[in-house]
């Protein structure tokens, strides 16, 4: 990712963090499963909830994704993380490093189940606009893009 890119979400995130909008709540951190829903759907996206209703995957134009809300105190969580997996056969290391060192929002790893994984936390504490969740959920879709490129071209891959 170029460094203008970079330089672009950077200054996107902090003008989205910075806004003077209400949050979803008004004096509640957090957000809940149906506000994230509500957020995912107006996204233009579509989802299914696991069997324990914690977790959406979404399905959009680049590819499945899971989103699960942690760190809750009842229905509210503090933490959205979103991530996605590829087989990492032919992934080496130095690859994930690389990515790694050039990239800010999401970090990747490869997991105990041979799979390469692309994770980003974002915190919902104190709570966030629609607006500010979407922005993120666009962020992520972003370099979600990037990764699966960046994976799969170049040495390493």
């Amino acid at each position: 990712m170029p460094l203008r890119n970079i330089a672009c979400a950077f200054a996107l995130v902090v003008g989205v963090f910075c806004a003077n909008a209400p949050a979803f709540a008004q004096n509640e951190a957090g957000m809940t499963l149906s506000e994230l829903q509500s957020i995912v759907s107006s996204s233009g996206l579509s989802f299914s909830t696991d069997a324990e209703n914690k977790t959406l995957i979404i399905q959009g134009p680049d590819g499945p994704f899971v989103a699960t809300l942690s760190i809750c105190n009842g229905a509210r969580c503090e933490v959205m993380d979103l991530f996605t997996y590829v087989s990492a056969e032919n992934i080496s290391i130095q690859r994930i490093n690389s990515w790694n060192l050039t990239r800010t929002f999401a970090k990747s790893y490869i997991d105990n189940d041979n799979d390469a994984v692309l994770e980003m936390y974002i915190s919902l504490e104190g709570g966030l606009t629609a607006a500010a969740v979407a922005e993120n959920l666009a962020i992520w879709r972003a370099a979600m893009r990037d990764w699966l490129e960046f994976i799969s071209s170049g040495p390493g891959s």
